[in-house]
């Protein structure tokens, strides 16, 4: 087959995603022909198996117009300001990292780029700040256009444009506002090579209701709407698609916060009883959880437990409960504990619960800090995993129209933060650097407990053996070569 579009995807944390996938799907019900490849991360480390696949994209499935895509949001920029205070240790481990894999995309670019000097080369991502990985691989390879945000409305609509030879701009930003997200309809499509027992990506709602101060996500403090959340019907129709297409009953729910509402939960309840009376399968999933909704409302906890969650992560944040109301999370500390102490009551172990936290919000000092995550290292919150990182705040010169800012990136001053000269926030407790290998410190100790820690994200994976995120050779392959040989590729 010869394909109008061909859009490479890195296949990250325990799962693929999804905006490749969504963009393919919308160009095709246009009438274009696209092909997603998966694993683009995997694939530059081969540089022999990417030759081979560069040669029969020439000879078999391309023309002059195809247009080459490439998603960098789970990529990474080996330029971003990294503060040379923080652990040695952490330092290095990034840059060498980092560094190699971008080394070997952009060779990969390059090397695609000859085989196909006229054709038209679309970088694409969340985020185009200067320093993030969409503009960084965008400039570093010579690429003919950048598309940040969301893309399924204008992007779309602009990368038809391209594709017909009609001028666009070069840089395009999309927002999330402009898609109407209900009549959201299937993402995968046969060709899609879905490996047995994945766990595949799923949007059930986009935005969140809620504002915190530190969060640059799109669609912060959105009205509680039928826009923003699936119809039903939809819904239903990409997990019976799913099911029959790749026998897939497990799922990363990717809601901003999952349990928004009580109708929303009864609602997705619904939908997930009809699939398993009409395929006699129980769905399985894991998703972002908002703590305080627990807690008004408890009888979540049961009804959560009965929709197939088997993992959940939150959002804590800060165990010092001035921190955390400073930013938006209105529960006492105490009532966090007992909160999650019900749920490990009512879960047990058939539900994994995760939470991030940061360390450098308001009114945290270094002993507060200490004072909970020696909690956290006790065990006294009960959680499978957790991981703890430093604030980041942009300044404000930083941000472009190409942004979500946080509230604290537009008004750092109001909340007592300042800058450097390496644009590094400070405040009168501390400062991102020692905030930087507080959490090192933390993250490692972590690492070192006795007790076996699961990754939310991962954890349906693991439990199938699906780990192809540990680099499994065997199976990027057995992916590639059915890339190679599919008989209407």
């Amino acid at each position: 087959m010869i394909y109008d579009f061909i859009i490479f995807t890195p296949f990250r944390y325990g799962g693929r995603k999804l905006g490749a996938y969504r963009i393919a799907s919308l160009l095709r019900e246009r009438g274009l022909k696209v092909k997603v490849i998966d694993f683009w991360d995997s694939l530059v480390q081969i540089k022999f198996l990417y030759q081979k696949l560069i040669v029969e994209l020439k000879k078999k499935h391309t023309h002059k117009n195809t247009i080459f895509g490439f998603s960098t949001t789970f990529l990474f920029n080996p330029e971003k300001p990294f503060s040379q205070k923080t652990d040695v240790e952490k330092r290095l481990a990034h840059t060498n990292h980092y560094a190699n894999e971008s080394e070997k995309i952009l060779n990969f670019l390059s090397t695609l780029r000859k085989v196909f000097p006229d054709n038209k080369f679309v970088i694409g991502g969340q985020n185009g700040m200067q320093g993030m990985p969409p503009r960084y691989y965008y400039e570093k390879s010579n690429s003919d256009y950048l598309f940040t945000g969301y893309s399924e409305s204008s992007a779309v609509r602009e990368l038809i444009n391209i594709f017909n030879g009609i001028p666009e701009a070069k840089q395009i930003h999309s927002m999330a506002s402009d898609w109407d997200f209900s009549n959201t309809t299937s993402a995968f499509d046969k060709s899609d090579f879905i490996f047995e027992n994945e766990t595949l990506p799923l949007e059930v709602s986009r935005g969140c209701r809620f504002k915190c101060k530190f969060c640059s996500f799109p669609l912060l403090g959105r009205k509680i709407s039928d826009k923003y959340i699936r119809k039903d019907y939809h819904l239903y129709d990409e997990l019976i698609y799913n099911y029959e297409h790749f026998g897939v009953t497990n799922y990363n729910i990717l809601c901003d916060t999952f349990n928004e509402t009580n109708e929303k939960l009864f609602s997705v309840k619904n939908v997930f009883d009809k699939f398993k009376a009409f395929t006699n399968k129980q769905i399985q999933f894991v998703c972002y959880l908002r703590l305080e909704l627990i807690y008004r409302y408890p009888e979540q906890i049961a009804l959560l437990k009965s929709m197939g969650l088997v993992g959940g992560q939150f959002g804590i944040e800060s165990l010092n409960y001035e921190s955390a109301k400073a930013v938006g999370k209105g529960i006492k500390t105490e009532d966090v504990y007992k909160t999650l102490s019900k749920l490990r009551d009512s879960w047990g172990s058939d539900v994994n619960i995760g939470s991030g936290f940061i360390i450098g919000l308001p009114y945290e000092t270094k002993e507060t800090a200490n004072k909970w995550l020696n909690d956290l290292y006790d065990g006294k919150t009960l959680l499978s995993s957790w991981k703890v990182d430093a604030l980041r705040i942009n300044p404000v010169k930083q941000l472009t129209n190409n942004n979500y800012p946080s509230e604290f990136d537009l008004n750092a001053g109001k909340y007592g933060y300042k800058f450097d000269s390496n644009n590094n926030w400070y405040n009168d407790y501390w400062g991102l650097e020692e905030c930087s290998d507080l959490a090192f410190y933390w993250n490692k100790k972590f690492t070192e407990l006795p007790f076996k820690k699961t990754s939310i994200w991962t954890y349906l994976s693991d439990k199938n053996n699906f780990k192809p995120y540990e680099k499994d050779r065997k199976l990027i392959k057995a992916y590639f070569s059915k890339i190679l040989s599919y008989n209407t590729y």
